[in-house]
Parts: C-alpha cells; structure tokens; sequence
C-alpha cells in the first residue's frame, strides 16, 4: 500500500507527551491511517502516541525514536501504577481518609507493580547508558526503589541506584554526570521525607554513599523530621531536632517556626517542672496551654492542655477556658471549630461577664471569615444592645461601620463611626473612625466637613509627627479662629490616593493660625514637608 502524504505527521504536530492521552477521536483516525497506509513514514510515531512502544522497540529497530519509546514505556508504567496511585494515597492520608497502617497495606499491595516499575528503569538505563533522558530516568527510579516494602529494602535500592550511577559515570561528560547525582540526590531527599522516621535520620543518613550525602542538605532533612515531630505531638523530640539545625542554616525556618520553637522551649521548662513535682498538674496543664497558644499558627495543640486542665481541676471559669481555646482556633485558622466553640459557650452563659466579647468574637467570624456582612452587623447590634456598658460594645461599634464599609454603603458607615467618635472621642476606636470618615467623605466627593471639625474641637490636640509629602500629598488647609478649628477643605489633585489619608489625624499634623501664612508659603513647606500643614487660606484673616 502507498505511503500517505504526511496524514500522521499532522497529527503528530500537537507535540503530546507520553504520559498524555489523546482525544478518542484523534485514536481513531490514527488506527485508521495504521490500518490503511502500515508503510506510512510517520507510522512508528502513530505507534507511539497510541501508547503502543512495545511495537516500536520489536519491529521498528531503526526508528530514531526508538531509545524515546523505551523510556516512554518505562515512565508511563511508572507514573500510572506507583507514582499515580502513592500521590494519591499520600493526598488521602494527609486528609484523614487513610490511616498511616491503611497507607502502608496499600503500599505492600502496590509491590507487584513497584518490582516491574524498576526492572523497566533498569532496561532502558542498560540499553542507554549515553542517553540524553538519564537524568529522569534515574530520579524516577530512585523515587520508585524508595517505596520498595520495608526500609531496609528501600535503603538496599537506593544503593543499587547509586551503583548503576557510577556504571554510566564515564559513558557521559561531567556535567550530564553532575545533573543525574543531583536528581538522585533529590529522590532520595523525598524518600527520607515521606518514609524515614524522624528518629531514624542521622543513622539512615549514614547509610547513603558519600557522594549522595554530600548533595543532600541534612539541616533540610532536620528540619521536616521536626515538623514531623511536632505534627506527631512528639513535642520534646521536635524541640530536640529543631536544636540540631546549624545556626547559619535558620534561614531555612518557615516565619512561624520560631514562634514553634519558643513556645516548645517553654513547654520543655514546665514539664520538666512537673515531672519533678515543683508545680501542680492544674498549673502544668494551664501554662502548657497558654505557650501552645503562643504559637499563634499552631495555637490549636494547646486545645488538648486546656481541655486537661479543664478535667484536673474542680474550680475553673469554664468560660474563660473554652474563649480561650476559641481564640487558639482562630489563631490557627480553624474559624468553624472556632465559630462552635464560641457559639455553644454563648448559648450556654449569656449572663456571664465575658458574653459580650463572646458574641463580639462571632459577629468577626461573620466579618472576616466567610464575608457575611449582614450577620455580622447583625451581631454587632446585638453587642451594643444586649452590653452596652461591656468591654466589646466600643469595638463592636467600629467593626459594625467597617462591615458596612465592605458592603459598599458609606453613608451608613459615615454615620456608624460618627456614633465611634461621639461615644469614645479619646480611643483608638475613634482615631481609626476619623481617618475613616476621611475616606468617605473623599468617596462621596463631599463638601461637608463638619464632622472632621467637630472630632478635631473635641480632641484639641497639636503634634508636629507626620507623615505626607506636601508635594505629593493632598494640601489641607485650615481656617483657625480662637483655637478652634472652625473650616476645612481638601484639595484633591491627580495624586491624590485613598491611602494619602492613613495618617491624617490630629497627631500628625503641624498646626499654624492665619496670620503665619507668609512664613508657610515661604519656608513652611521645605520645613515640614514631610508633615501635613493645616492652614488658613486666607492671608492673615479669621472667618
């Protein structure tokens, strides 16, 4: 039969990989064209993509991508039977679905297929010793010895790997060589990852040719043994691997490590203490909890100390214990198991004096964890309704107007922290309202400032700290009259940017009367230029 003019070669122009499965339609047409043109000069590459490299190996010996399919044979064997199915068993561990025995029954079960990943490795690696495909094959091959059923046979396979390395060490030039020492070593890294205890390291560690372990940085291995550890609630043997990490390799901590590692110190201290009877076990539980909640991102080990001291002792302020481990959930953003704690604790003690920081810490639930902005406020009613002479009444005021600020409804928010500035002039609460009754008044382009004047009356302060450029920065003048603060005007210009208005409140400006307006407009703005000037705009006139 002819030959087809290029019918394979068109399909081939899609550059699929081996590990890739073609549409069932493309299959079809290029069953076809085998059926139809088996002289075809393309046909090996049809062979190819229909995943058909046996046929390519036995009856086309000429092909040029003939060492390509005996690879491709190996990999795709690989990949669909352990690499595929480990992944996914790992994925399922990790959710909780498995349990570690589960994975590792599962993992005895896959040795058939393991044994047959590595002799197809094997016979590509014996059949291409100069292949330009080395590099993976051996990483691939490493990775797979690495799952062999018990540790000692895995250890056995990674040494046989190494061995089979120095056999093509003369058969490529250096920096191939190179290339496929870092790949095994890169293998045998996961493997000591995802299989060797992290007891085990240093004598494992010992174990591996010279070569790999010079390639391999065992501070790394340290460190995932330790987050293993901890993860274990091995809290002692995680603090102990932790200390054995070098000092110049701490870099290579995630930020909240040495949140870790402080509070473990601490926990080392206290159940020293305890073991030799120097505190109480209500004392040991307790303090142990308030380190683990320390942690901040792992404030959730402290939950178990908490619950045992909440057993231990029989004169406890149970409410105080369970917001306690409220507030070690949200730390460790575990905001529904936070959410039930503070809710079942609420239902239980409305009348108890923590309840409005109780309901407080729900409505931000609503806020910041899943967007519900009219629960939120909502909640936040409540708050000021139920408590308003409690602790969380002021904070629940400002929260309520940033979560109609969220909701895009400025007006309201306007008037929610107006309530902020009316009700607390002096706080935090109401330093943060103003700024943000800046802003809105900047988004509704409005010319009524009265309410900055009224807050900036009722503070009265004059502080020279600050932060704007005048030259990049929204020029604020003021008019003065007796010391009040009686007009306002922004000037907005192409510059301007919600966040110029960050720092705009009373302690971070430079306050000047009218008749200074020479000296500002002659020397002011050098001086103070990284401050807000208030000023009059008319030359030495009151209003």
């Amino acid at each position: 039969m002819g030959v087809h003019p290029g019918a394979i070669k068109r399909l081939l122009e899609q550059d699929l990989y081996p590990y890739q499965d073609m549409h069932e339609t493309q299959q079809k047409i290029l069953r076809r064209i085998i059926q139809k043109y088996p002289n075809d000069a393309f046909i090996d590459h049809a062979y190819y993509f229909l995943h058909n490299y046996s046929i390519i190996i036995k009856n086309y010996s000429h092909s040029f991508i003939k060492e390509e399919a005996y690879y491709s044979k190996a990999y795709r064997y690989y990949y669909l039977n352990v690499r595929e199915p480990i992944l996914l068993l790992q994925y399922e561990l990790y959710i909780g679905k498995i349990s570690k025995k589960e994975m590792d029954q599962k993992l005895f079960m896959l040795q058939p297929k393991i044994k047959n990943a590595i002799s197809e490795y094997n016979e590509f690696i014996d059949q291409y010793k100069k292949s330009n495909l080395l590099k993976t094959a051996f990483r691939d091959l490493t990775r797979t010895v690495g799952y062999e059923a018990s540790i000692d046979d895995a250890m056995k396979g990674v040494n046989n790997v190494y061995n089979k390395v120095k056999e093509v060490e003369n058969r490529v030039d250096k920096k191939t060589y190179s290339f496929i020492i870092m790949a095994v070593s890169g293998a045998v890294k996961e493997f000591f990852n995802e299989r060797i205890p992290y007891y085990d390291t240093d004598s494992r560690f010992k174990q591996l040719p010279k070569e790999i372990q010079q390639n391999i940085d065992i501070n790394e291995l340290y460190l995932y043994g330790a987050r293993q550890a901890f993860s274990q609630k091995k809290y002692v043997a995680s603090l102990g691997i932790y200390k054995k990490v070098q000092d110049n390799k701490k870099n290579l901590f995630y930020d909240r490590e040495n949140l870790r590692i402080r509070g473990l110190e601490k926990y080392v201290v206290l159940l020293k203490k305890y073991t030799e009877k120097k505190i109480s076990q209500q004392e040991y539980f307790f303090r142990s909890g308030l380190a683990f909640k320390g942690m901040i991102y792992d404030a959730d080990h402290a939950v178990v100390f908490f619950d045992k001291y909440k057993m231990a002792s029989s004169s406890i302020d149970y409410p105080k214990i369970e917001l306690l481990k409220a507030f070690c959930y949200r730390n460790s953003s575990k905001g529904e198991m936070m959410r039930n704690t503070l809710v079942g604790l609420y239902n239980q003690y409305p009348n108890h004096p923590l309840a409005d920081d109780v309901l407080a810490e729900i409505g931000l639930y609503y806020l910041l964890w899943i967007g519900d902005y009219d629960a939120a406020i909502n909640t936040f009613d409540k708050v000021v309704y139920r408590y308003p002479d409690g602790n969380a009444a002021d904070n629940a005021l400002n929260w309520k107007a940033y979560a109609l600020m969220q909701k895009n409804d400025p007006v309201k928010a306007f008037y929610a922290y107006m309530d902020v500035v009316k009700k607390v002039p002096f706080s935090r609460f109401a330093e943060y309202a103003f700024n943000n009754i800046v802003k809105i008044l900047y988004l509704t382009k409005s010319d009524d400032f009265s309410p900055i004047l009224s807050y900036l009356n009722s503070v009265g302060k004059y502080c020279d700290a600050g932060y704007a450029n005048i030259e990049e920065r929204p020029v604020v003048f003021y008019a003065d009259k007796s010391g009040k603060f009686v007009k306002l005007k922004i000037e907005f210009n192409d510059y301007t940017q919600i966040s110029d208005f960050e720092y705009l409140r009373p302690e971070n400006v430079v306050v000047f009367k009218a008749e200074d307006y020479e000296y500002i407009v002659n020397y002011a703005w050098d001086v103070y230029s990284d401050k807000y000037i208030f000023v009059s705009r008319e030359k030495k006139q009151g209003l």
